[in-house]
């Protein structure tokens, strides 16, 4: 299990499950509207209690059916005679499934967005290709289907209407004497209006529910000032990513940064894509599947989406699009020997490929071991000094989980969510080993005025000083008794939780407040849920209280 999210998701969907299953497929329950993965974690959670060896080998279930899916995208494309007797179909699927960059998108559990997109629209774009070439209205109506679960995985599958577009044309205008009339084009395209009409009302219901922290609401508000810039940076990213899809080293968890001088590949890259996308020949819509599917990843760098601003995960799906365009272009050059050719060269490079994804899992086989790697990759990466400072605390290495949290928080100033986590989770090593009272001491020190302290920390606060009553005396216990009715108090105007109230009943009898204790157990009494186990407790001691 990954320290990045895969913790979150498994504790979310398994024995601390709330949330329904309709509440999950609706719009606005989470950050993203992705209900076909909620819909798979939520399965895992119901059949297998979201047991971890199960739901890696679900993402690795899911990219062997997507190999597969690529192996037959192939063959239905690879039947010139040039092509047919050749093994480009097997070896390009080859390269696929195992190019090193989609280490992380099957490794991480968290990760399954990214193939299971993919799977839908590879499955998708399948039933496209048999339907224009068998002309049968029934694949389109299934493929625009397939699309819109695959839009409901990841945002990023919207790449694959321009893909559509593109063959359409290639298949419809490409100079043929059979061009069919107007009206069966459009009586085509009507499956693909129809789903692409139910996804922008799905997420416009879900822009509705969450308008303060979705990542439609991030994008709209992505107003650059600095054209240049943005445009710079834009174009640094492509090119980055564009590299990495032909050399994928060095392969990192975190990718903090990437250097501007990926604009002088990124521009002249761009362009050529560009090109080959405006020369509408049958490798043409991979072109553009490539280039639509990195946009997204283009935008999240800007609107500062996601927790890592550059991922490698992102690249699953070109990857895809990117040896089926290989496949096409072998048609294009219609020539055995120049498609032999590439096939020598495939055997060279699957190798390769194959001894680097091995040695890519064996990293992420240990927590210890990718944390490390990602800090030496991006040593300015503050978040994944917490997942390091876990690791330290797991192995009782205290005092350097402590000191990694510290530069943690430091590399991290601007990041205020990352920083609180990483707070927290110092103050928590701190107080490994230390007296209740030492540990009271350092508590006070840090949270200073309880009214404006984080709630974690009073929790925590709260657990250290309800351990010192029973070991306190004379006016201290007075003193804790106060402290306690205090943190209670502020905790309940935050979550209404009547236990507050009910503990601070307990507070006010060991102060000698009996009519503010009284109060307080009755109120407990009345908010407290059926079968809360101090319900009942809370009723009597009122009553015994009105009496005297």
């Amino acid at each position: 299990m990954n320290i990045v999210d895969d913790a979150a998701i498994i504790d979310e969907f398994g024995v601390n499950r709330t949330a329904t299953l309709w509440e999950l497929l609706k719009p606005g329950w989470s950050f993203y509207y992705r209900p076909m993965v909620h819909l798979s974690y939520y399965l895992d959670g119901v059949l297998w209690g979201m047991e971890e060896s199960f739901l890696h080998l679900e993402n690795i279930l899911i990219h062997t059916a997507n190999v597969v899916l690529v192996f037959l995208i192939l063959r239905r494309n690879l039947c010139t005679p040039a092509c047919r007797n050749s093994e480009l179909p097997l070896m390009l699927s080859l390269l696929f499934a195992l190019h090193p960059i989609n280490t992380e998108a099957v490794n991480w559990i968290a990760g399954r967005t990214d193939p299971m997109a993919t799977f839908f629209i590879l499955c998708s774009l399948l039933f496209l290709l048999k339907g224009l070439q068998e002309k049968r209205a029934g694949y389109q109506y299934l493929s625009a289907l397939l699309f819109l679960l695959g839009l409901f995985s990841k945002e990023v599958a919207v790449a694959l209407l321009p893909v559509v577009a593109i063959l359409f044309y290639v298949e419809y205008r490409a100079g043929k004497s059979d061009t069919p009339s107007p009206r069966i084009i459009f009586k085509s395209l009507i499956p693909w209006g129809i789903m692409v009409l139910v996804m922008t009302f799905a997420l416009l219901a879900h822009f509705l529910f969450r308008s303060d922290t979705n990542n439609l609401s991030k994008i709209m508000q992505l107003k650059p000032t600095d054209w240049l810039g943005f445009a710079s940076v834009s174009f640094s990213i492509l090119g980055f990513y564009l590299k990495k899809l032909f050399l994928p080293l060095p392969l990192s968890f975190a990718i903090s940064s990437v250097s501007r001088h990926y604009l002088w590949f990124g521009v002249p890259a761009l362009l050529l894509l560009l090109y080959i996308i405006s020369r509408k020949r049958n490798y043409a819509p991979y072109a553009a599947g490539v280039l639509f599917a990195l946009l997204p990843a283009i935008l999240a760098v800007h609107a500062r989406m996601t927790w890592t601003p550059v991922a490698e995960r992102y690249l699953y799906l070109p990857t895809a699009f990117l040896v089926l365009g290989m496949g096409a272009a072998c048609v294009s050059i219609s020539s055995l020997r120049r498609s032999d050719a590439l096939v020598s060269v495939l055997w060279i490079l699957i190798p390769i490929a194959a001894f680097l994804t091995v040695q890519r899992n064996m990293v992420w086989q240990d927590n210890w071991r990718l944390v490390q790697d990602t800090i030496r990759q991006s040593p300015d990466f503050g978040t994944l000094r917490n997942g390091l400072a876990h690791e330290l605390v797991k192995k009782g290495d205290f005092n350097e989980a402590a000191d990694q949290l510290e530069a943690g928080i430091k590399l991290n100033s601007n990041n205020a969510g990352d920083s609180t986590s990483m707070r927290y989770n110092l103050l928590r090593v701190r107080l490994k080993g230390k007296s209740l009272q030492d540990s009271r001491a350092l508590l006070l020190t840090e949270i200073g005025d309880v009214r404006q302290a984080e709630t974690s920390l009073l929790q925590i606060l709260r657990g250290v000083d309800i351990q010192c009553l029973s070991s306190t005396a004379g006016p201290m216990l007075g003193e804790l008794a106060r402290e306690l009715i205090q943190i209670n108090s502020v905790l309940y105007d935050r979550n209404g939780d009547p236990f507050s109230l009910y503990h601070n009943g307990q507070m006010y009898l060991i102060i000698k407040e009996k009519q503010k204790a009284q109060e307080s157990f009755r109120r407990a009494y009345v908010e407290a849920p059926a079968g809360a186990y101090y319900k009942e407790a809370a009723g009597k001691l009122a009553e015994r209280l009105t009496k005297k």
